[in-house]
């Protein structure tokens, strides 16, 4: 993983800096980060990879999950009517108000 990054002198100062994220194999990972200083876009870049790959050996290009509703189901609460999506194995953690509902329901 590399970070490059880019300085504008035509950007609103708290977006001075601009960096992005190249995987091993030379692709661009499609998100911009922006701050004032470099040392800032530096880190969100580098906060934003731990929080979101896992190493897979020397290479650490592999997401944790191709999507963050990969597995995910709806539930709803009968009192609240309050929605969520959450992994089925919780469900049973939130207690007999909750069933398993759609965005629509």
């Amino acid at each position: 993983m590399q970070i490059i990054t880019y300085h504008s002198k035509n950007a609103k100062p708290e977006w001075s800096w601009v960096g992005y994220i190249v995987l091993t194999n030379g692709d661009y990972l499609g998100i911009m980060f922006r701050d004032s200083t470099e040392d800032a876009v530096r880190a969100k870049a580098e906060q934003f990879w731990q929080d979101n790959y896992k190493p897979v050996g020397d290479v650490a290009n592999e997401a944790i999950s191709s999507h963050h509703l990969a597995g995910k189901i709806w539930i709803k609460n009968t009192v609240t009517g309050e929605k969520r999506r959450i992994l089925p194995d919780q469900v049973a953690e939130l207690g007999s108000d909750w069933v398993r509902g759609g965005p629509r329901s």
